[in-house]
């Protein structure tokens, strides 16, 4: 338990200072392939950011861990051997890092943009206040704050943030429309309708976690986080999602 909450605490300063992470983790170093833990999932969530790994963080190093690290290296002049060491680690918080080009095979379907002058925001209010009136089970309405297209979701589980499947057909259509016409790795800023008011969202466009309803709507279903959210592995904060949540608010 007290290595549980140490590396909460740790993918939470890993994202905002990574200096002190860097000193807190000395003692794993290196990270490499077969290794597994909450320390694989900071790294792996790292490297999506820059583009090196295009797969929800598993905190399990495998072979796509590895030969991502292994092209960041490269991109880099790290030396390359496929482990996280120091050298390696300080690098992937670097003013100056080389994030990866653009891989023409991952698709990157977008929804639109701010179509006009929002007329009402979001309220700001904090995950863990949202996780008692949105318990799993229930269902509420999402309107996309781009392009005020709405939607019913459910959900189905998350402890940080909340996994939610879209509750109908007429839902997983505008759902899909919202996100450009499929699947998306964008995250999209939402309007959260729950119990007559709407709270500012953030919402990811990839299904990636495992509950799922028997609705035949989605596989899975994805993320939406509010004020606050984390993700449920490693505990880490998310910049794209609170810019997002933010921008909903009105801020």
């Amino acid at each position: 338990m007290e290595r549980k909450k140490r590396w909460a605490c740790l993918a939470a300063l890993a994202v905002l200072v990574p200096g002190i992470a860097l000193a807190a983790m000395a003692d794993n170093f290196p990270i490499t392939k077969g290794d597994a833990g909450d320390a694989v999932y900071i790294i792996q969530q790292r490297m999506v950011d820059l583009g090196y790994l295009h797969f929800r963080p598993t905190a399990s190093y495998g072979d796509m861990t590895y030969q991502g690290i292994l092209r960041f290296q490269e991109r880099n002049n790290i030396a390359k051997d496929g482990m996280v060491g120091e050298d390696t680690y300080s690098h992937l918080y670097d003013a100056g890092i080389v994030r990866a080009p653009l891989n023409e095979t991952i698709p990157r379907t977008v929804g639109a943009g701010l179509l006009a002058t929002p007329s009402e925001y979001g309220e700001l209010s904090s995950w863990a206040e949202i996780d008692v009136i949105f318990p799993v089970g229930e269902t509420v309405t999402v309107t996309d704050f781009n392009t005020l297209r709405t939607f019913r979701v459910t959900r189905t589980g998350g402890t940080n943030h909340a996994d939610v499947q879209t509750a109908d057909k007429e839902s997983q259509v505008n759902f899909m429309k919202s996100f450009g016409g499929g699947y998306s790795w964008e995250k999209r800023p939402m309007l959260v309708s729950i119990n007559g008011k709407k709270y500012a969202a953030s919402m990811f466009g990839m299904p990636n976690a495992n509950d799922t309803l028997k609705n035949g709507q989605m596989s899975g279903s994805v993320c939406l986080y509010f004020s606050g959210s984390t993700s449920d592995i490693g505990n880490i904060a998310d910049v794209e999602h609170a810019a997002n949540i933010a921008k909903a608010a009105g801020q």
